[in-house]
This record gives structure tokens, C-alpha cells and sequence, in this order.
């Protein structure tokens, strides 16, 4: 049992044994306990909106981003760097 810090891709809803609905989340945390997992996503999509070309202009935008925010210091950096993979993540589960 224990917090976690999500990384953008998609994570899994069971009922019983059987995976009812798979989602694309950008981030985020996960508290994980015995019998549940509770997740608090920065945003969550349906599986059936990702898309190949939303995760490409996310991707294309994040790293412009990351141009700007590695003159800006560590903590923008490192948020910057967390939009790239969670865009990237986007590309390849939407792939």
C-alpha cells in the first residue's frame, strides 16, 4: 500500500477479473491499498479520443515548451519534461 506518481499512458479498470474500460491518463497519482486502487488524474481520456495526431501537436508544443522552460529553471524543466512523456506516451498508445 502506498501513493504513486503516474506518468502519461493508459491504466485499466477491472470488474472481477475482466477489464471493463481501458483510459489514457496524462498523469497524475495512484493511492494504492488492498483492495483498491484510487487514481487522481491530471486528465483522463477515453481511449477512443486518443489519437495519433492530438499526441503529435501535444508533443510538438511540449517541446517548444521545453525550449522556454530550460532558461527558466529545474522546476519548469522538470514539468516540461513530464509533457513530453506524457505526449509521447499519447503518440504510442493512440500508434
Amino acid at each position: 500500500p502506498g501513493i504513486v506518481t503516474l506518468r502519461g499512458g493508459t491504466i485499466q479498470l477491472f470488474e472481477g477479473d475482466k477489464v471493463s474500460e481501458t483510459l489514457f491518463v496524462t498523469g497524475g497519482f495512484a493511492e494504492i491499498a488492498t483492495e483498491r486502487c484510487t487514481v487522481l488524474a491530471t486528465e483522463v481520456m477515453a481511449m477512443a479520443d486518443v489519437s495519433k495526431a492530438e499526441g503529435e501537436k501535444r508533443l510538438a508544443a511540449a517541446e517548444a515548451a521545453y525550449d522556454e522552460a530550460a532558461k527558466a529553471g529545474p522546476d519548469a524543466e522538470d514539468a516540461a519534461l513530464d509533457a513530453i512523456q506524457s505526449a509521447r506516451a499519447m503518440v504510442e498508445a493512440a500508434g
